[in-house]
């Protein structure tokens, strides 16, 4: 219930549904209490015999998020012209009495627990249409949602073997990173950093100071970081950053306040070069966590490793911790932001109430965002497309994935929305725009008339991972340590000289990395279809893919806003569930 704002729901431990408040307000990563989420599962299901209501953080006060999100978020990462005399008080009272901080949140906590309390039981009351009692409610730690995100999702509980959990992002329940251990279904902690440590600070003031939008354009200030070279980073990551943080074994310590990082690169980035400071930025990060994990697989020999949290959604930070020859087996939550944290939330809730284990099933799949029946589409086809476009009918799975192949065959743009669409913000194909993409044309087309992006950001590829030891340099070693997190496009890999040769359009244009989802017959089997067809009609096992949205707009969640992506785009042709729309 914070950032990337969210609700899942389960029925005897069957998750039904996914749902996230940007897919119903239309602000992507939308923040604050979920109501919208709410307000349609008590519209469609009975609520009134609810077991238990699993809530992330330690605390939560809805009426107040706003207040809270400008105060700690807004005025905290956007770019500061003048910095105020409060802010460099607050500045230099943490820098010198680091404790400060924390003893000030923790007080207010306290002392204005029993209000906060009351706003979310009237909160939760309103939205449910029922009263809702303390009781019912169970909340869990910010990173030990984190922490459990991995574990239940790729069901490493099942194992008997260990299992080394990093946390990484930017704050809540007082931190900002954690290292556990997953045995015998519990978590045992080996260490916490405290909030204003965080690395992730440093990512989303430089975001702010490059001029783009943080805690959401980050990850274009990693792919613009390959842009430039070591000889030119050098110097900045030098003066910047090698001394203002470090690893202290198990934690990460700053020199300065990095919640307040903005203070400190006030007057020092005046005529340093945007993609410099990318690259010394990106380099810090890398060197320091690898550090870190280092540092945890020293002490416990545990070799198997899982992560959850923001700055695991940084792929090229990713690839390189997969390629660390000390690890045995990489696990990367696919969704690390907030938005997955109530499922982990509602999986600690599972097990502290002591209900059978021998139930839970992984989860395994990024498919649970409500679904279109053919009705629904055929309805709205009738009132808001028949007079405007053409449609066809082509009725089965198999004849789709037939003319979808046949389309990008000839180079033309596809988008697609069939049935449960994925539940965060990147495409798996249920919620797509596909295209050709051996020629650059694609890009330029995709990225100019539809996505309307920066020019340095790349796309990703879908292929048939049969093909990966032709595509994926040193697939082979990689396979048996990070199979299992390839289907998600959750990391990076360096690129094959065949790659480069067959797939221009879908790979970072400088570094020739790439960011693969694999598809096989399991994780999405109508996009295993699509890409057999296009096989036989190009001798190609690859497209490009990226969301099914607008530039500054969540990942398309309803008709409507499906509709509004095809309408404000040079998009021609959009498959919903079976039926093919074109415009005329």
């Amino acid at each position: 219930m914070w950032h990337n704002s969210s609700v899942w729901y389960f029925e005897d431990w069957n998750l039904v549904y996914f749902l996230q408040e940007e897919k119903f307000n239309d602000i992507k990563n939308s923040s604050g209490f979920p109501l919208k989420c709410l307000e349609y599962l008590a519209w469609k299901y009975d609520f009134t015999k609810l077991d238990k209501i699993a809530i992330v953080n330690e605390w939560i006060y809805p009426n107040l998020l706003a207040i809270w999100w400008k105060a700690h978020v807004e005025d905290s990462v956007n770019v500061k012209i003048t910095i105020s005399l409060y802010d460099r008080i607050i500045y230099n009272v943490t820098k010198y009495f680091p404790g400060f901080m924390s003893f000030m949140t923790d007080y207010n906590i306290k002392k204005n627990r029993k209000i906060y309390m009351n706003q979310l039981l009237e909160t939760l009351s309103s939205a449910l249409g029922f009263d809702i009692t303390e009781d019912k409610l169970d909340f869990t730690e910010h990173h030990v949602c984190h922490a459990l995100s991995p574990i239940y999702f790729y069901g490493l509980y099942q194992s008997s073997k260990p299992t080394l959990v990093f946390t990484l992002d930017w704050s809540w329940d007082r931190y900002c990173a954690t290292v556990r251990v997953w045995k015998d279904w519990k978590l045992e902690t080996l260490a916490t950093t405290r909030y204003w440590h965080s690395i992730w600070y440093l990512w989303s003031n430089l975001t702010s100071a490059l001029w783009m939008k943080a805690l959401e354009h980050e990850y274009k200030v990693m792919w613009l970081a390959a842009y430039t070279s070591e000889k030119y980073f050098q110097s900045i990551y030098n003066e910047l950053f090698k001394d203002l943080l470090w690893v202290d074994w198990l934690e990460f310590k700053s020199k300065v306040p990095l919640n307040r990082a903005y203070i400190y690169f006030y007057d020092k980035l005046y005529g340093k070069r945007f993609d410099n400071i990318a690259w010394a930025l990106q380099y810090t990060t890398e060197r320091l966590v690898c550090e870190w994990i280092k540092n945890a697989v020293d002490q416990t020999w545990i070799k198997d490793v899982a992560f959850s949290g923001w700055v695991f959604m940084n792929v090229k930070l990713n690839k390189v911790i997969q390629e660390l020859p000390y690890l045995d087996k990489v696990y990367f939550m696919p969704s690390c932001w907030d938005e997955s944290n109530i499922i982990w939330a509602t999986f600690n809730t599972y097990l502290n109430n002591w209900w059978s284990l021998d139930s839970i099933n992984p989860i395994k799949t990024m498919y649970s965002w409500i679904d279109f029946s053919n009705q629904e589409i055929e309805n709205f086809i009738q009132q808001n497309i028949e007079s405007k476009y053409n449609w066809e009918n082509l009725w089965t799975d198999e004849n789709s994935s037939k003319i979808v192949a046949e389309l990008l065959s000839k180079f033309e743009i596809v988008a697609v929305a069939r049935w449960k669409g994925e539940w965060w913000a990147r495409s798996l194909c249920n919620r797509a725009i596909l295209s050709n993409a051996s020629d650059l044309k694609s890009f330029h087309t995709v990225n100019d008339m539809i996505k309307m992006r920066d020019f340095w950001m790349p796309f990703a590829p879908t292929m048939l991972e049969e093909f990966a030891p032709v595509y994926l340099k040193d697939w082979d070693k990689l396979k048996s340590r990070a199979q299992d997190t390839s289907y998600y496009m959750i990391t990076a890999y360096e690129s094959t000289q065949q790659w480069q040769l067959d797939l221009r359009a879908a790979m970072h244009q400088k570094d020739k990395t790439l960011r693969p989802q694999l598809v096989n017959t399991n994780t999405n089997p109508w996009m295993y279809d699509t890409l057999k067809n296009y096989e036989s009609l190009t001798g190609m096992w690859w497209v490009m893919n990226t969301s099914l949205n607008i530039h500054g707009y969540p990942l398309v969640g309803t008709l409507e806003q499906a509709l509004f992506t095809f309408e404000n785009s040079w998009l021609k042709y959009m498959l919903l569930n079976n039926y093919l729309i074109s415009k005329k």
